[in-house]
Parts: C-alpha cells; structure tokens; sequence
C-alpha cells in the first residue's frame, strides 16, 4: 500500500505510579503537546501521560459510568469524553475541570430501546441513548454518532447548541444499525461506521448521504483472513485523509483503500 506506516511496539512505555492500575481503555487521544489521552472503564476514567509514557495526573473519578466510550481532542486543545453509560458528551480542559454538558445526565432519549439489542430500537430520537464518539468539522461543529440505543448523527454547533440529527433505525443508506465511530474529514464530509452491518457511510457537513463503502469487515475480532476483505477496526476522530487516516487507527488488512 503506498504510503504504508509502520509500527512497533515500545515495550514498558506506560510509566503508572506504583500500585496504581487501570482496566480496560475505551479510547485513546493525543494533543498537539504530544500528551496522551486514556478513557478508561474503571476508578481512574482518564488517565495522562507524556509522549515518553510519563504518567502526568487522572481525573474523572466518580464522574463517569462504567461505560466510557470515547475521548476526542479539539483543535482548541479541549477534551471531549462520551458516556455511554450516561447518556452524556462531555468538554473538559486537559486538566479535567468541566466546560460543558451535551444530554441529560442519565436520562436516555426515547427510542423504544430494549436496553440489549439495537434491533430493538423502534425509531430515532433527540440526543442520546448511549452515544459513542464524537468528531469536529472544519467549522467548528460538533458531530456526535448516537450509538447503542439510537440510530442518529446529531451536528451541534460550537457552544453546543443542536443543529440537526439525521439518521433512523434500518439497513438502507442514511439509516443505522449502530453508528460506532465518526470522523470528519477536512473538507468536511462526515464518515459514520455503522458497525453492525459492515460499513462506513459518508455524508456532507449537513447530514445528506453520499456514498457507503460496504466491501469491509468492522468487527471486534476480524473474520478468517479467507475472505479477503479489509478488516477495519475503528473508525478514528481524527480527519480522514490518505496517510493521516493510516496513522489515525484505520487499520486495514488486506486490499485497504486510502481515505482521501
């Protein structure tokens, strides 16, 4: 593949205090000082360190559920952490003090979810029913893919006001079956992996659906290598452009395509 990255692992990088632990990472972020960014499931929800592996602080105890889900750095170096398990998207300052609060603390919106299976899901509604991550357009907008018991992108605009929401439940294109991940590329089109189906659907900056990728395998484990098909394990927060979209975490096996 042109422009390939390559990768090794650094072994002992993760420099923790003594008796201190986390469990399992949500999602992963660095800013623009090289800084790293864990979401964690545990007592410790986000966790700092240097580029060197330099543990720096945590912040977040008690303030999360056990269900973290994803963690975005803006361009304005603010930290957008998403709760699944609340029913929030949160801004926070690298040191953790809260900005602002997208969705009702622990009150989920109105789908007709079973709170098991997001087939059960009945129709599309407001923000949020278990969201998943969240991306930032060129103009500032806040997309946030809406997630485990809704099937909806909501576009919010910088101070958090809510724009639009597109997206219902179903298997045809501008429909979802779980919209996953989302990014925004730099000219502004918003890709959405709808995981459960396979696919990463692309949209405009305003929600009008363009074009699906279908020949993929999004999957928490990739299916038997037989199939030939590029495995993608996540759709990442950050722009979506050719070799960035590599570095990014779009890892892809097999004929990958470039995102550009």
């Amino acid at each position: 593949m042109a422009n390939q990255v390559n990768y090794k692992v650094v072994q002992g990088w993760e420099q923790l205090p003594k008796g201190f632990a986390h469990r399992d990472v949500a999602g992963v972020a660095v800013d623009q000082e090289d800084r790293v960014f864990l979401i964690c499931r545990g007592e410790n929800p986000v966790i700092v360190y240097d580029r060197e592996g330099n543990f720096l602080r945590t912040w977040g105890k008690g303030d999360f559920s056990m269900r973290t889900h994803g963690i975005y750095v803006a361009p304005n170096g603010t930290i957008f952490a998403t709760d699944d398990g609340n029913h929030t998207v949160r801004q926070f300052t690298p040191e953790g003090r809260l900005l602002m609060t997208m969705g009702t603390l622990n009150v989920p919106s109105d789908t007709g979810y079973d709170g098991k299976t997001t087939g059960s899901i009945k129709h599309a509604g407001v923000p949020f029913n278990r969201p998943t991550n969240v991306a930032i357009g060129p103009k500032g907008d806040i997309y946030i893919s809406d997630g485990y018991g809704n099937a909806r992108v909501h576009m919010f605009s910088p101070s958090g006001q809510l724009k639009r929401s597109w997206g219902e439940p179903g298997n045809g294109p501008g429909q979802f079956r779980l919209p996953h991940g989302i990014s925004v590329a730099a000219d502004g089109r918003v890709f959405v992996c709808d995981r459960e189906i396979d696919r990463i659907q692309i949209f405009s900056p305003d929600g009008e659906f363009l074009e699906q990728w279908t020949d993929l395998d999004i999957r928490r484990e990739p299916r038997p290598r037989s199939r030939r098909l590029p495995h993608v394990s996540e759709v990442c927060s950050g722009g979506l452009t050719g070799l960035e979209a590599l570095k990014c975490g779009c890892a892809l096996q097999g004929q990958g395509r470039r995102l550009d």
